[in-house]
């Protein structure tokens, strides 16, 4: 189901991002709201199972350093994109639970500067700790109060809520097919 739940959040991203690139507002920002929450819970799950945290951070910071010139470049954003986001959050989970030493908390100052911010590292650590409800009126807080994004957060509650009860079962792809999808969909909605 793990998987099934990461084809959801990736292709809910694409869609968010065609649709912000090419409409502006839409249906497909509503579904493009499921993304950041799903990816949000499966990090915080992933550092959970992890074996190795400092890996497991590391991919993430990786991934954020190759496509952010991509993402300045297709989407002229001045902020860090989301992976820096998500490494913030894994790397404060990771240090909770005794998984990485304390410097790595160093890397929280970076998600000032990137994309969701301070809240959005605050969501990884909520759900890494089933608050869902919490943490996406969070995200409703902080990203303001437009019916688009309140409806698709309510999506996205209620997905990860269903998810949360079937087993994970076995993986259906590796694991770096998720990953590219990020530097991929960057010349999908560039090219479509």
């Amino acid at each position: 189901m793990n998987d099934i739940g990461k084809l959801v959040a990736c292709l809910s991203m694409v869609v968010d991002h065609w649709t912000r690139q090419h409409i502006r507002y839409g249906w497909g920002v509503v579904l493009g709201r499921l993304a950041f929450p799903l990816f949000a819970y499966f990090v915080a799950c992933g550092v959970s199972r992890t074996r190795n945290a400092r890996l497991y951070v590391v991919r993430l910071l990786v991934l954020g350093l190759v496509t952010e010139p991509i993402s300045r470049f297709v989407y002229g954003m001045h902020s860090l994109n989301v992976c820096f986001t998500l490494a913030a959050g894994a790397a404060l989970l990771a240090v909770e639970s005794r998984k990485l030493n304390l410097p790595w908390l160093l890397l929280s100052p970076c998600a000032l500067f990137s994309d969701y911010g301070a809240s959005g590292v605050l969501v990884v650590w909520l759900l890494g700790h089933s608050r869902i409800s919490l943490a996406i009126l969070v995200l409703i807080v902080s990203t303001g109060m437009h019916p688009y994004l309140v409806i698709g957060y309510a999506f996205a509650a209620s997905f990860i809520a269903t998810i949360r009860t079937f087993p994970s079962g076995p993986r259906l792809l590796p694991w770096w097919v998720f990953y590219s999808v990020y530097p991929v969909q960057f010349l999908f909605v560039t090219l479509i």
